[in-house]
Parts: C-alpha cells; structure tokens; sequence
C-alpha cells in the first residue's frame, strides 16, 4: 500500500514539477522577436504564417500559408488594431516591439497548462496611407497545434478586416439594357 502511495505522490510531483517547467519557461526576446516578412513557411503543424503578395517585403522564394492582404490604413493604424486585439484577449501580454516601428511580438498562454505560443507582426507601409502586413504565429512547445495558431491569426484579422483593400470588379456591361 505504501508503495503506490509513494508512486502517486512521485507522479503528481514529476507533472507538476513539468507544469511549472511549461509556464514559467523563459521567452527570450532576441530570439523570438525576430522579422515575419523574413520568415518562411516551415510546412510544421504548430505554426502559422502571413505574409505579403507584393511590395517590398514580398518575396517570391518565400511562401508563408496564407496571403496577407492590403489594408487602406497606414501601418502605425494597421499595428495599433492589431495591438488591441492582441491585447484584449486573455494571457497576452507583449513581449517585445511597438507600433512606432511596426514590429511588436506577442506572448499568448494556453488556458490549462500554460502553454506558450508566440505571435509576431511586421506591418508595412506599401503607400501612403496603405499598408499590409507579415505575422507569425508559432507554439513553443510541441510539433501540433490544432489549428490555434491558424484561428488565432485569423481571429486578429478581423479588426481589419473592414479597412481591406479589395480589387474592384470589372465593370460588366449590362447584359438586359433598360429600353
């Protein structure tokens, strides 16, 4: 009886000493805080990358998973929104960069275990008052996310969703004028 006592109570220590591990695992900026329009799509399951089709951080030999679109606000506007709905989400917290200079790194935990995943976001300016922009979203630890990191990207977007830029269609001639 003493025995599986003693087996329990060493379980319960390895997990928790492999909980406090996770969530009080150090992020080091230098090496997290690094430029999404740089970045390439690893073909991994735990991360998530958008990026440019065109301007000056596209790059035709880089891909990322998905296109970044344009957005008719400037790209201090555009990392300001971006910014709040970071920031309006449980455990984020930034960890490094500001919207000064458009490239600010986030920390998003995981709500049971702690886990951290980390989400950087370069915007650009591609004119005057349009910008479009390049973020990574990446978990820390594992090889597979589910698709937070994906939905995560997807979820911030939609603060911007409304100032994307979209082609206008051709106009079509009317195919049943009016006598």
């Amino acid at each position: 009886m003493k025995s599986r006592t003693v087996v329990a109570a060493a379980a319960v220590l390895c997990l928790t000493g492999f909980a406090a591990a996770i969530r009080f695992a150090p992020l080091d900026p230098v090496r997290w805080h690094t430029d999404p329009a740089l970045a390439e799509a690893s073909g991994s399951a735990n991360q998530y990358l958008l990026r440019p089709l065109a301007g000056p951080a596209a790059d035709d030999a880089k891909t990322g998973d998905a296109p970044a679109g344009d957005y008719d606000l400037t790209s201090g506007a555009l990392c300001q929104k971006l910014t709040t709905a970071a920031l309006a989400e449980p455990r984020t917290v930034l960890l490094a960069g500001d919207c000064a200079t458009g490239f600010v790194t986030f920390v998003q935990r995981s709500r049971f275990m702690g886990f951290p995943d980390v989400i950087t976001i370069r915007t650009m300016a591609n004119g005057a008052t349009t910008s479009t922009l390049a973020m990574l979203s990446r978990s820390r630890f594992g090889s597979y996310d589910h698709g937070v990191n994906r939905a995560r990207v997807l979820r911030w977007l939609t603060v911007a969703e409304p100032f994307l830029s979209l082609p206008q269609p051709d106009p079509q001639p009317d195919s049943h004028p009016c006598p």
